[in-house]
């Protein structure tokens, strides 16, 4: 579950299709390429208070915020497709960041 403050606060920005927006790729956060087919990604970050769910556009690429009461799929399970959820680098889990200023203006907007 995303978005319950705790030990780690966790959410996560879902991105559907190919390509990650350059400004989340830029925060170098935990990332997961989904089972989707036609490509997506899971970017996990955390934060110190509940947030709530919410569309965002980032570089002009719609995507979720998953905040209170949402989750995603954990890495390792596979997608109806049969292609797995997967980390993209060996990190996991120890490179989550805190949320981007850019995204947090949106979510308080």
């Amino acid at each position: 579950m995303t978005g319950y403050p705790g030990a780690l606060c966790l959410y996560v920005v879902d991105v559907d299709g190919p390509v990650i927006p350059p400004s989340l790729a830029a925060c170098h956060t935990t990332t997961v390429q989904t089972g989707r087919l036609g490509g997506g990604w899971h970017l996990y970050f955390k934060w110190s208070e509940g947030l709530q769910s919410a569309r965002v556009v980032i570089d002009g690429t719609s995507c979720e915020f998953k905040g209170i009461g949402s989750y995603v799929v954990a890495p390792v399970s596979v997608h109806a497709s049969g292609t797995t959820y997967t980390f993209i680098d060996e990190q996991g889990l120890s490179a989550i960041k805190d949320l981007p200023g850019a995204l947090m203006k949106q979510l308080e907007a």
